[in-house]
């Protein structure tokens, strides 16, 4: 399956330009491996810290189309930026 990925700060959900991004996983420990390593990547890579600041807490959010977008995310997670 695919899930579309949002990171959430302050309630501002941020789109494709500012962190939106696709996973791919077909287990619920590959959902959570998936987020992981997308996390891990944009912690290292600095995007988290150039868009939020560093100490921000990130809430992070994934919807899947296959299941059908609802108010309601697939999982969750939040992350401290640093």
């Amino acid at each position: 399956m695919v899930g579309n990925l949002y990171y959430d700060c302050n309630g501002e959900s941020w789109t494709i330009l500012n962190f939106h991004s696709q996973i791919s996983f077909s287990t619920e420990r590959g959902l959570k491996q998936a987020i992981n390593r997308k996390i891990r990547k944009d912690l290292e890579n600095g995007n988290l810290r150039r868009f939020f600041g560093s100490g921000s807490r990130v809430n992070v959010n994934v919807y899947c189309k296959e299941l059908g977008f609802t108010d309601k995310p697939l999982a969750t997670s939040n992350v401290r930026v640093y």
